[in-house]
This record gives C-alpha cells, structure tokens and sequence, in this order.
C-alpha cells in the first residue's frame, strides 16, 4: 500500500512539473466566450461606446464571436464589431473591424482558465460630414478628415497583435473575467484595450439549455481603449451585454 501511494504522489508530481492541464469546468472568458474544451463556441452581444472627448455621442455598437475547438487546448476563431452613429453634431460613422485569432489554453484550476491568443486584424471605416448645400438647402455627404471624436478609429487597415484573457469560475452560476489586447499597424498606431465583466451561467436553470449545449451565459462586460500615436491619448468605454452558447 506505501509504494502504491507513493507511486501515485510520484506521478502527481510528473504531471504538474511537465506543466499538463488540469481537467477545466465550463469557465466563462471575455468578449462573450467560453472555455468547453470542445466543439462550437458561439457569441453575441449588444452595447454602447463612449468615445473619448466631451462633445462625442455615445453611439450603438454590436459585437459577435466564433471559435472552435480543434483540441482541448487549442481553437480557432473570428471576432466581428461594427459601430455605428452620429458620433458629434456633424459626423456619422460606420466601423466594423474584424479579428481572426488562434487561442491556447492553460487550466490552472478546475475553476480557473486562461489564454493567449495571436490575431491579425483589418476593418472598414465609412467617416462622412453632413452639410447643407447652399444653394438648395439639401444635405450632402463629403470626405472627413479625423478630428477628435473620429480619432477613436484610428487603427485603419490591417494590424496585429496579441490577446490575453482569464475567467474564474466563482461556484456553479457566478464567473468572472477579464482581458488586455494589443494590436498596431504599419503607419505607427497602436491600440490598447482592457476589459472586466461578470457573467451568469443561464445552462443551470434551463432544461432545454442543460439538454442541448455545453455552456450557456450570460455576460456583462466593460472595456477601456485608447490609441497611442493619435489622438489626446484618453480612453474611451464599450459597455457590452452578450450571450454564449458552447455546442
């Protein structure tokens, strides 16, 4: 019986030094995502952004996540985001910026998860100015150039990056989570963002949801950004209230 056990504490000891995961629980991440370690993760999730400055409207936004899991420890996804508004007195806006990432995992608990993720990324920014023609009243649509509201999309065209996140699982209905990004692209900016929420785990008191899906939450998130080598260097806010489910 002593060398049985101390075989088993010899081998407990080889798993943790070769650094082997332990098994995770359905543990909520940001951006309305989720670690199941298998299968189809899906996410979406409405808010408002405030951008930074204080005659900028906070304008609607929408924000939705794809990711799959190859292996346990690994998956591959898409993250889109589309913001759109008056954005002052005189600007409206179009912005959708995409993501496409690979993410590892590392369980540190049962309960605790997290990841690192390179991403490429690239968008389209539609910025136009509302005047009236002078000689018809009739409004008309002309290029803008940036100005102090419109600098919070200033990561134009394509960039990379890095992303990294954690979630804790609380007990069997309360998780919470957390994440920093990073990207730059080519003409010298770069964008920073870091976000906190808490997300609610609905699976647990829906027969349907336990029957049909690996994990389901629901989630409030909220993320602080800013562009550096542009702007007035102030951080603008998203708050976000998504849905997840793992299939």
């Amino acid at each position: 019986m002593f060398f049985g056990l101390k075989k088993q504490l010899f081998l407990l000891i080889a798993l943790l030094l070769v650094g082997v995961s332990v098994a995770a629980e359905d543990v909520p991440l940001p951006k309305q995502s989720a670690y199941t370690g298998e299968g189809l993760a899906m996410g979406l999730a409405v808010g408002v952004f405030n951008p930074s400055g204080e005659e900028c409207n906070c304008i609607g936004m929408w924000q939705a996540h794809v990711d799959y899991f190859y292996l346990p420890y690994l998956s591959g996804g898409l993250d889109i985001r589309i913001y759109g508004g008056d954005i002052d007195s005189r600007s409206m806006i179009l912005y959708q910026r995409y993501q496409m990432h690979v993410r590892f995992y590392k369980n540190l608990l049962q309960n605790l998860v997290v990841f690192g993720a390179p991403l490429i990324g690239f968008e389209t920014t539609d910025l136009q100015a509302i005047t009236k023609n002078i000689a018809t009243g009739n409004p008309t649509s002309v290029n803008l150039d940036q100005d102090i509201c419109t600098e919070s999309f200033a990561l134009n065209g394509f960039s990379m990056g890095a992303e990294f996140g954690a979630g804790y699982k609380m007990n069997k209905d309360f998780g919470l989570l957390g994440g920093a990004l990073y990207e730059f692209n080519f003409s010298d900016f770069h964008y920073v963002a870091l976000s906190l929420g808490v997300a609610f785990n609905i699976r647990n008191h829906s027969q349907r949801l336990t029957e049909g899906m690996f994990s389901s939450w629901i989630s409030f998130e909220v993320q602080w950004q800013r562009y550096i080598g542009e702007g007035d260097g102030s951080w603008s806010e998203t708050f976000l209230l998504g849905l997840f489910f793992g299939v």
